[in-house]
């Protein structure tokens, strides 16, 4: 297992080493369709304060998404070149994604709370995700689907409001939808959504 610097303000993980650099931890907590290879996983090596950012990652804007991009517009998706992209999706994370759009490292990770040396680096994909490529994957603690929020129950996105950590793009693109509804035009694709 090798430390690495978690990119700003010397906080410090360790996490799973791809193609890239570090060492590999298996996860085994979701199922990826078409993927028997299991996921990666990222554990704070220290203890790390509530509103520290635990990374700041730096990449490239992409117009489509991708299973390795996060969305952070409405029609803007960011490739993540940091060690970021190895923190794993949970439905009670450890940490939230802020969103920074014209900065030079527009994505923080930001701890929700105190973290624990050797606890799990995670963050809800649904804050950040309107609609995630393919079918998503299926979260193995809840069993639940996870295929961004626009896939969510309306009790489940008036939850996740209220945390506090949904991103612009997503409460903007959730109020169109509510218009649309307003409307009765509920029969709109979630293209048709991102596209007025």
């Amino acid at each position: 297992m090798k430390w690495f610097p978690a990119l700003r303000r010397g906080d410090w993980a360790r996490a799973a080493d791809a193609p890239r650099r570090h060492a590999a931890l298996p996860d085994e907590r979701y199922s990826l369709p078409g993927c028997s290879a299991p996921g990666l996983k990222v554990l704070a090596a220290r203890d790390i304060r509530m509103g520290e950012v635990v990374f700041s990652d730096a990449g490239i804007l992409r117009r489509w998404p991708d299973q390795h991009t996060i969305q952070i517009g409405k029609q803007s998706h960011f490739e993540l070149h940091g060690d970021s992209c190895f923190a794993s999706h949970s439905f009670a994370p450890s940490c939230y994604c802020r969103i920074l759009r014209f900065a030079e490292r527009p994505v923080d990770l930001v701890a929700l709370r105190d973290l624990e040396e050797g606890e799990e680096i995670t963050w809800n994909y649904c804050t950040t995700e309107w609609a995630l490529v393919g079918d998503g994957f299926t979260d193995l603690d809840t069993r639940k689907a996870v295929r961004g929020f626009s896939h969510l129950s309306d009790g489940e996105k008036y939850e996740l409001m209220a945390t506090g950590t949904l991103s612009a793009h997503i409460l903007s693109l959730w109020v169109r939808l509510l218009r649309f509804e307003a409307h009765n035009i509920s029969d709109l694709s979630n293209e048709e959504i991102l596209a007025h």
